[in-house]
């Protein structure tokens, strides 16, 4: 914890230093002289919400986790000196998807690091996520991932990876014929996608898919779907096939 105190400390004025405009809300947030309300949302992207409400929120989990934080290893300054960050230990964070920012909770407040700063988050309460990874130690062809984070489901030769991402669908009320919506949604999509070495590729969950993917241990794969009476199409089931060939 007092490597935290001091990475923490010394943060608002290393972020100062990154693009300004991209900055701007993280340092007021830091420095203190903008304070998160219940709901930040329209805080940090300057919805109006006087005549319409916000649904929905940047996070991927709005509740606060323990975890361990795995940076990309890096000197920082501070006021008490050049630390050598690398790890951070039980400490409390959310992942705010739409900004790809960590927000860490303190005592002296919420301070937000750029998830580009961030390798991995292992959470200390599996049932939440076993972890997180950046999205840049991956390969993308497709070229249809922003950086931030997969949630790892299955974890092996062939990795089981889940992506979320942020959509806002603005009000399209039109108050002439008293149709449409008068509120701003937030919308998280999910998508599943799996490791061939480095690269990352799309998942569908379809048998035929799955069963080409695992080939070479196609029998017994097959035979623990049956025993097991999974179904493909089911996440929780799906992730215990991936967990099961991985394990073989």
């Amino acid at each position: 914890m007092k490597q935290l105190a001091l990475f923490l400390v010394g943060f608002p004025l290393w972020v100062f230093s990154q693009n300004e405009a991209v900055q701007s809300t993280k340092d007021r947030l830091n420095y203190g002289d903008v304070k998160l309300r219940n709901n930040s949302s329209n805080l940090f992207y300057g919805f109006d919400t006087r005549t319409s409400e916000i649904k929905g929120d940047y996070y991927l989990n709005s509740e606060w986790a323990e975890a361990f934080v795995k940076f990309y290893p890096r000197n920082v300054e501070t006021p008490k000196g050049t630390i050598r960050l690398d790890t951070l230990p039980n400490v409390l964070v959310r992942y705010n998807i739409f900004g790809n920012d960590i927000e860490f909770k303190t005592p002296e407040g919420i301070k937000i690091v750029s998830g580009a700063m961030i390798k991995e988050i292992q959470f200390n309460n599996q049932s939440i996520s076993p972890k997180l990874h950046s999205t840049l130690d991956y390969i993308d062809n497709s070229e249809k991932i922003k950086p931030g984070f997969f949630k790892v489901l299955a974890d092996g030769k062939i990795q089981l990876l889940e992506y979320t991402e942020v959509k806002i669908r603005k009000p399209d009320y039109v108050p002439s014929l008293n149709l449409g919506d008068e509120d701003t949604q937030i919308i998280k999509n999910k998508v599943l996608y799996i490791t061939q070495g480095e690269e990352v590729i799309r998942f569908r969950k379809r048998r035929k898919d799955l069963l080409l993917l695992m080939g070479d241990k196609r029998n017994e794969v097959l035979r623990f779907i049956r025993q097991e009476q999974l179904f493909i199409r089911n996440l929780q089931d799906l992730t215990k096939i991936f967990s099961f060939y991985n394990s073989l």
